[in-house]
């Protein structure tokens, strides 16, 4: 968890929001 301290909550959360687009685009996809 401290990695991604480091990076800052900015690039985490536009990380994790990628992450959770991607995911929703292919769940609708499917």
């Amino acid at each position: 968890m401290t990695a991604l301290k480091d990076a800052g909550e900015e690039d985490f959360i536009f990380v994790g929001g990628s992450s959770y687009i991607v995911a929703d685009l292919l769940s609708e996809k499917i």
